[in-house]
């Protein structure tokens, strides 16, 4: 038996031998060392470590304490600051702000600034380099996501649009135009205290941090000082849930803007936060735990406020745009001139909806769908002329009939007031002449105040 183990004891030895007189290099043991300790990254070449330092045992082997994961060629430790950290790359001391999308590169007494649209990501106390971040600082290759900004001497005034921030838990603050504005790390809504009022703005880009300023974009800027919104910063609507025929209880919020993909739902008489306008007939919303969704604008009541203007999607091309007051109750037709200009042509008073059927507000295009005639019911009895559809069952049509050949006078005295089922009713001459005249695909603006189309235009270039 003895003389069995002895042989096994030999055999294990040969065979350990073997393997790393074969391996290509091999690392030190702590045993091995004179010193008593060999870093994990000391290599010694094969065939240079003594036959007697091999030992075949069946004891187990004790972990190395020690012992540090050696780092990948993306990886780098840092060093940690107040507000972020700093670390070592390409013979540069790269400096990184939390939330922060520029970057401070020092290298030689000379000062680089970076802008990096992904964050860097931190492991413990190292940081790994995505493939952009790491072709910039160490190959100076530039992309979408990664480049070299123009370099400006730092002094101590701020430009028009730089502020300075405070540093709170989870975000900052700054003041602007006699407002606070308070930013919370990785959030796009903003919360503005001003006259005691709390108001939340919604804004696609990143806010810029360097170090305890902020530098503000232009639609950043524009909505913060000169209250002029844009498709990337707007403030948030308030709307209200009010169900469509077939849910009656409740309006339902998607994840497309075809509305197939049912997110959640929102009990009737319920908030709506409301970000942006969408063609065709539909809002940008969020869901009441923050995330991003569509609805039918038919299922969305805003009372007391106009809806976010989303300029991009405010075609200006086409040869009429309509606008309709539901304040006012009126109509308006505007015609393209040569210049790109648009001139008013018709202006005629209307009936919208009423309160519990009301007429939906948003930016929709009127269908080439349309006839001479509808009626509401078999018999005849209730009707109107020359209609034309922009939204499922909502049309655009003249004042009411009861019969072919008898007008409804009260529908005539109800123009300039709410009184429709949801559609818009305009004096008969007039929907005669929209029928005839404003073809399928043309912008239509439904909105609680007048929309002036010159402000719009204006913004698109922004």
């Amino acid at each position: 038996m003895n003389n069995l183990k002895k042989r096994i004891s030999v055999t294990l030895a040969t065979c350990l031998a073997f393997l790393i007189f074969n391996d290509s290099k091999l690392y030190a043991s702590e045993e091995s060392s004179n010193s008593g300790h060999v870093s994990v990254d000391q290599q010694v070449p094969a065939g240079e470590l003594p036959l007697d330092t091999l030992k075949a045992s069946n004891e187990e082997v004790e972990p190395q304490e020690n012992f540090v994961q050696p780092l990948k060629p993306n990886e780098f430790n840092v060093n940690f600051i107040e507000n972020g950290f700093y670390f070592n790359i390409a013979e540069k001391k790269v400096t990184v702000y939390d939330s922060s999308t520029t970057v401070s590169a020092e290298s030689e007494g000379t000062v680089s600034k970076y802008y990096f649209y992904e964050k860097f990501i931190l492991l413990g106390d190292k940081v790994s380099l995505s493939t952009h971040q790491y072709n910039l600082l160490v190959n100076n290759i530039e992309s979408e996501y990664a480049k070299k900004l123009s370099y400006v001497e730092p002094n101590n005034t701020l430009n028009d649009n730089e502020f300075n921030v405070n540093f709170v838990e989870n975000g900052f603050n700054f003041d602007v135009n006699g407002k606070r504005v308070n930013v919370v790390y990785g959030n796009n809504i903003v919360s503005i205290n001003s006259d005691n009022k709390t108001i939340d703005y919604y804004f696609s880009e990143k806010f810029m941090l360097e170090g305890n300023k902020v530098t503000l974009s232009n639609y950043q800027y524009n909505l913060l000082v000169n209250n002029i919104e844009s498709s990337h910063a707007r403030r948030i609507r308030i709307g209200t849930a009010i169900g469509r025929p077939e849910t009656k209880n409740y309006t339902t919020i998607y994840s497309d803007t075809n509305l197939t993909q049912r997110l959640t739902t929102v009990n009737k008489g319920n908030s709506i936060r409301i970000i942006n306008s969408v063609l065709d007939g539909k809002f940008k919303v969020l869901t009441p735990d923050g995330r991003e969704g569509f609805a039918d604008t038919r299922a969305i009541r805003i009372l007391g406020d106009n809806i976010p203007p989303n300029i991009s999607q405010f075609d200006l091309t086409t040869d009429y745009i309509v606008t309709i007051s539901q304040d006012n109750q009126n109509l308006k037709v505007y015609l393209k001139n040569a210049d790109g200009t648009y001139g008013l042509i018709k202006h005629s008073k209307a009936s919208t909806g009423l309160v519990n059927t009301p007429t939906p507000n948003g930016i929709f295009t009127i269908k080439q769908y349309r006839a001479p005639w509808f009626y509401a019911n078999s018999s005849r009895t209730s009707g109107a002329k020359h209609f034309v559809q922009f939204r499922g069952d909502h049309l655009i049509h003249s004042i009411v009939f009861n019969s072919p050949n008898s007008i409804n006078q009260a529908s005539i005295t109800q123009l300039g007031s709410k009184a429709s089922a949801g559609c818009v009713r305009i004096p008969l001459n007039d929907a005669k002449w929209f029928y005839d005249y404003v073809s399928g695909g043309s912008l239509l603006i439904i909105d609680n105040g007048e929309i002036d189309l010159s402000k719009i235009r204006a913004n698109k270039n922004l």
